[in-house]
């Protein structure tokens, strides 16, 4: 079977010196598109799945980084970028990465978000939306869509019914977040996050302001 893109740059031979492994592929797909439409260069994209993990998910970076080390072109990475979201609580977050990371073994393990390793390759942990802000993906993505969408009050209505104040953040935002994308691609209102950037009527811009603080962190690992 023909892997697509981003199961190439999962699976495949490490191309380049940084590898920003996420927790899933619509986080790597988010990551690729940004990384291309800011012009970041050097940047590779990988997420636990039946291949390169025994865990998918957030769960997954141990057993990613253990079989890391036998990819084709592991002795060419440079930094591994981990993105991983805040969820509720930016410290037990980056814990649970450190335990993996400590757990995969020799590596270098993180004492502090967004500061690398010494080792080779350095290892850096970021969290999304960032360490100051609960939530995951999607309120990353929800803070870049315009105000004015011309369904907002529609939406508005309908979240409201929906009763999401009851709904902890992250699932919130999913709810959000895939009924917006639902009524703004009209040809294809059931498509995922994994290619939504390329659907018409795409309501998530990806030269948001709301991304920069993430397009320049990536960018300190670029080349």
């Amino acid at each position: 079977m023909k892997l697509d893109r981003l199961d190439s740059q999962n699976q495949g031979e490490l191309i380049q010196r940084t590898l920003v492994l996420c927790e899933g592929k619509r986080d790597a797909s988010f990551v690729l598109h940004l990384a291309e439409q800011r012009g970041l260069k050097g940047i590779q994209v990988g997420f636990p799945d039946r291949v390169t993990s025994n865990t998918y998910g957030k769960n997954g970076f141990r057993d990613y980084l253990i079989n890391l080390r036998v990819r084709s072109g592991f002795s060419n990475l440079r930094h591994i970028v981990i993105l991983r979201d805040c969820d509720e609580n930016a410290g037990e977050a980056f814990r649970h990465v450190v335990k993996q990371v400590s757990e995969a073994g020799r590596y270098d393990v993180p004492t502090a978000l967004e500061q690398e390793t010494v080792g080779t390759p350095g290892i850096t942990v970021r969290l999304i939306p960032d360490s100051a802000t609960n939530g995951n993906l999607d309120v990353l993505l929800l803070g870049s869509i315009d105000a004015n969408h011309a369904l907002a009050r529609c939406f508005d209505a309908y979240f409201e019914c929906c009763r999401l104040d009851e709904t902890n953040v992250g699932a919130a935002a999913k709810i959000r977040l895939t009924t917006i994308v639902a009524a703004s691609c009209r040809a294809n209102p059931s498509c995922s996050l994994v290619w939504v950037w390329g659907e018409a009527g795409n309501p998530i811009p990806l030269n948001s302001s709301n991304f920069d603080s993430l397009a320049d962190f990536l960018r300190r690992f670029e080349n």
